[in-house]
């Protein structure tokens, strides 16, 4: 599971590279660094997402529950 955290954090950061305003791969690399238990950088993300897009701001904590243990 680990690896595909990493393997999607690589494919997310050519899509935000390609178009830095993509809410939506913000908040999925944010995800994939919650998942790693990499927190400062889930949060960053999370931020920068929900900034671009509203929609990413009420589904976070939800979504993240599951993966790590400050979202419960």
């Amino acid at each position: 599971v680990l690896a595909q955290f990493q393997t999607a954090i690589t494919d997310l950061n050519k899509a935000i590279q390609l178009d830095p305003d993509f809410a939506a791969a913000y908040y999925m690399r944010g995800v994939a660094y919650g998942g790693l238990g990499q927190d400062s950088l889930a949060d960053a993300d999370d931020t920068k997402a929900c900034s671009l897009d509203s929609r990413y701001c009420e589904h976070r904590t939800r979504l993240m529950a599951p993966l790590s243990p400050r979202y419960t």
